[in-house]
């Protein structure tokens, strides 16, 4: 495994390197891969801060937006040696080493997390988080789960948007600073509101009209499809999530046109054809399988795309792959194919269950 590694760029001016004793830096952190995707790295990131002597919650708040790739700005107190706080590191199951640079300088700081030790350290690191949060906003630590995206599985948390992409009118408390985000405002497959079922709006509280209305009560089905699946664990024959990916994939039409239009085209436009026509009259590229979250008028036609999917089954994925040509039909093919093994494995067990 790569070392996660967060570059800390020291913002104090006079100081030559990190070993004072009792004294205290502002530093600006900032993963050097954009964002932080181990899970058990976030937690290491907000424990380091709180024992340098950062306030918990301002410890949980610079580590939540370092991983979505935000540069954060934190004051700690720095260890008496570099060999202390590499004992404090290992204690937790992870080495860390200070590498020391000229004033205003970068410096790295390694976080590489000992699997075999996380395996008993991670859950209880995240159970102790949830206490503490339900001790201050006095509600119970199951309560707090349930506002987070802890149990989502992974290839579901691509539709977890990092920041707000819509809101209900209806139910987000207005005029109040600062404003709450609402956890249904990062769910990236929704069109309407978990909570009351209005229509969501855009971000800055607009209504856009949709250009695929025409598929709005197969789109609800989408939608009810993906939540089912992210938000209760809740299957069909495959992943919905796994279905957006595939539909969001490269797509060479026939007859092949310009290299310059080949943007346009994804493999979701072949059930959906006004798909093509909306893209190309909007010049907006849309979003990569790695992160299926389209714009909120947009959405309709990827929602109603994975429901035709998952009615359809398996021969529908089958039919798309000839929609695709070189490395992409490859990979749409490896992909398929599991999906389907996968299938006929969930049957299987199924029918045994049964009998």
């Amino acid at each position: 495994m790569v070392p996660a590694t967060l570059w800390v760029l020291a913002t104090a001016a006079g100081q030559d390197h990190i070993s004072a004793r009792g004294s205290s830096l502002y530093y600006d952190l900032t993963h050097k891969d954009g964002r932080i995707t181990e899970g058990s790295v976030v937690a290491e990131l907000t424990q380091a801060l709180e024992r340098r002597g950062v306030p918990f919650h301002v410890a949980v708040d610079a580590a939540a937006r370092v991983q979505a790739g935000e540069t954060v700005g934190v004051e700690i107190e720095l260890v008496s040696s570099s060999e202390e706080f590499e004992a404090e590191m290992e204690a937790r199951g992870i080495h860390a080493e200070w590498i020391e640079g000229e004033s205003r300088e970068p410096f790295t700081l390694d976080l590489a997390p000992n699997r075999e030790r996380w395996r008993g350290v991670w859950p209880k690191a995240v159970a102790n988080q949830e206490i503490r949060l339900a001790k201050m906003f006095a509600t119970e630590p199951a309560a707090v789960r349930r506002m987070t995206f802890a149990n989502v599985a992974q290839p579901s948390r691509r539709f977890i948007a990092t920041r707000p992409t819509q809101v209900c009118t209806s139910c987000s408390p207005g005029h109040t600073e600062p404003e709450p985000i609402l956890r249904s405002q990062l769910l990236g497959w929704r069109i309407t509101c978990p909570l009351c079922g209005d229509h969501l709006r855009d971000a800055g509280g607009r209504e856009l009209a949709s250009p695929f209305r025409q598929y709005r009560t197969t789109a609800l089905r989408g939608e009810k499809l993906l939540d089912d699946e992210v938000e209760r664990g809740i299957g069909t024959w495959t992943s919905p999530a796994e279905i957006a990916r595939l539909l969001l994939m490269r797509r060479i039409p026939r007859p092949i046109p310009r290299e310059s239009d080949l943007w346009r085209f994804r493999v979701l436009g072949a059930i959906i054809p006004d798909l093509d026509r909306v893209v190309g009259a909007e010049q907006e590229n849309l979003p990569t399988p790695a992160k299926p979250i389209l714009p909120l008028h947009m959405r309709p036609a990827l929602l109603a795309g994975i429901a035709i999917v998952e009615r359809a089954g398996p021969e529908m994925l089958r039919m798309l792959r000839g929609h695709t040509m070189g490395h992409n039909r490859v990979r749409f093919t490896d992909s398929v194919e599991s999906m389907i093994a996968r299938t006929r494995k969930w049957k299987a067990s199924s029918q045994m269950h049964l009998i």
